[in-house]
């Protein structure tokens, strides 16, 4: 069996409930194995392990915490004298991962070194993020958001000639919450729509301010971030699979064209008077239905081909 270092302290403190479900099952199933046969062999593995198949950060063998991880497996091979390729029987691998942490009440803390991270020193364990990874991705995610906030502005500028004009800016969207995930993706695009209200031309044609959004389209433009948070609830609980992302973005998608429409109605009926539903959809929704799939397809193709190597940087 191939266990990363981490995985080894895990499975000691596995009780049976996890962050996803299909993980935990897998888990549950690996851990009696092991029970079962407590001299099964464990090779120290480096990467994804026969424990991450199902684990919904583990794309096509990609781990997409790789930084977090990382530093889990550096830890524990320091703290227990194991290392990568090395091959021992669960119960010699168990009592080698238990025996440092049981002694004392321990902490991991990193320091970089001339060959990546070292371990530094031990105190108060906790496997949770030190200070200077939390740093790290902190710093991560603003990059992600502020390159997610600057590609959905450049596409809201890229008009694409038919008989109904449309722009790339929903691709953007899509693309952007599958890249970069849910959390960051609605950030990215918070933070777009903050940029226009300010007054910089973000929005298609080059248009700015808070004019757009008080203008009979402007709430398809606000439906954005309900597409988001949607897509973000979505893949949470059911976990980064392609289906679930499609069904997710199809879901947020109609809830964006719903509070558009309504809001289409509301503005456009103060300024000339009642429109019925059946127009506005013809006018706001059902000419962009067939390119906005088009372009969640793309964005998903796109997205999935470069998110591990974007997440793994």
């Amino acid at each position: 069996m191939n266990v990363r270092p981490h995985h080894l302290l895990c499975i000691q403190k596995f009780t049976g409930h996890g962050y996803h479900a299909d993980f935990t099952a897998h888990m549950t199933s690996m851990v009696s194995k092991l029970t079962e046969n407590s001299k099964t062999q464990m090779t120290v593995a480096q990467g994804c392990d026969d424990l991450c198949k199902m684990c919904p950060s583990n794309i096509s063998g990609v781990c997409t915490s790789f930084e977090k991880v990382a530093l889990m497996d550096s830890a524990v091979l320091s703290i227990c004298n194991l290392a990568y390729g090395e091959t021992v029987v669960w119960t010699e691998a168990a009592n080698k991962v238990r025996e440092p942490f049981s002694k004392r009440r321990t902490s991991i803390t990193f320091a970089p070194a001339a060959n990546g991270l070292s371990f530094a020193g031990v105190r108060r364990f906790t496997m949770n993020n030190t200070t200077e990874m939390n740093k790290k991705f902190r710093t991560i995610d603003l990059v992600y958001i502020a390159l997610g906030a600057v590609l959905i502005a450049i596409c809201s500028w890229i008009s694409i000639p038919t008989t109904v004009p449309f722009t790339m800016q929903t691709f953007a969207v899509f693309f952007v919450l599958s890249a970069f995930g849910g959390k960051r993706g609605t950030v990215a695009i918070i933070v777009y729509i903050l940029l226009g209200a300010v007054g910089i031309p973000v929005f298609a044609q080059f248009t700015s301010g808070i004019g757009v959004f008080l203008g009979s389209t402007g709430g398809y433009i606000v439906g954005f971030v309900l597409m988001g948070l949607v897509y973000w609830l979505i893949v949470r609980f059911l976990g980064k699979k392609l289906w679930v992302e499609i069904l997710a973005m199809v879901i947020g998608l109609a809830v964006c064209y719903s509070f558009g429409t309504v809001w289409f109605m509301i503005v456009y009926a103060q300024a000339n008077g009642a429109v019925g539903i059946a127009m506005v959809l013809t006018w706001c929704v059902i000419p962009f239905i067939i390119p906005d799939l088009i372009k969640l397809g793309l964005a998903l193709a796109l997205a999935r081909r470069i998110s591990p190597v974007l997440k793994e940087k």
